[in-house]
Formats: C-alpha cells, sequence, structure tokens
C-alpha cells in the first residue's frame, strides 16, 4: 500500500529536500511549487498527508489550508503548515485554518518525521 505525502511549498530547494528525505523514508510524494495546482492534484489522487508552506505567493498556506479543509475528499487529512516563523500568532491562526501540525523549518529532520510517522504508519507495518 502507497504513502503518499503532498508537498506544497514554493521554494525549490525545500521541494527538493523534503523530496529526498521523504521518498528515502519509503513514501511516495507528489510535489507542486505552485498553490493554485493544489485543487486539481486532489481532483486526481487524495494524499495521506499534505505539507504546506505558510508563505506563498498568490495563495498563502492559510487559505490553501481551509481550500483543502472545506473539500470532502480531504476534510480528514492530516494537514502540517511549514514555515521559518516561529510566532505565536502565526501558529494560532494555522490550527485555526485546520493544519493539524505546525513546524518551523529546522524542525524538518526531528520533529517533523516523527509525526508523520505516527499519523501514517511505515509500510512494514502495514
Amino acid at each position: 500500500m502507497s504513502r503518499t505525502i503532498l508537498v506544497v511549498d514554493d521554494e525549490l530547494s525545500m521541494t527538493h529536500m523534503l523530496n529526498l528525505i521523504l521518498r528515502k523514508k519509503g513514501f511516495e510524494v507528489l510535489v507542486t511549487t505552485d498553490p493554485l495546482q493544489v485543487e486539481g492534484i486532489l481532483d486526481t489522487t487524495t494524499p495521506d498527508l499534505i505539507i504546506l508552506d505558510y508563505m506563498m505567493p498568490g495563495l498563502d498556506g492559510i487559505r490553501l489550508c481551509r481550500r483543502i479543509r472545506d473539500r470532502l475528499d480531504t476534510r480528514q487529512t492530516p494537514i502540517f503548515m511549514l514555515s521559518a516563523l516561529s510566532d505565536v500568532q502565526v501558529i494560532r491562526d494555522s490550527r485555526a485554518a485546520g493544519a493539524d501540525e505546525y513546524f518551523t523549518k529546522d524542525e524538518l529532520a526531528t520533529r517533523m518525521m516523527h509525526e508523520i510517522n505516527r499519523r501514517i504508519p511505515p509500510a512494514s507495518a502495514m
């Protein structure tokens, strides 16, 4: 059974790094740098988890998170918000929009991977 994560971040270096880390851990990874493409992606596939960047041009992570939560097919999909900011209000806004977790970009290798594995069991456990 495939474990799919959708990564949405306008920074190519960040999407590349997340793609490498997650694939190495055995996940199938869908990546887009354009938040406006997300709804089209979700029309064809339902990921097991979605990682959104907080600050993106055109459609920020908060508004995109709300749109994802408004869809019946992704209403229960875990959403992780990712940002360089550690501001308490940003974290509150992310949670209010429907994000399940909020991570600063320096927490990628530790806390975020722990939460991903907690929400999507390793393939060997399935």
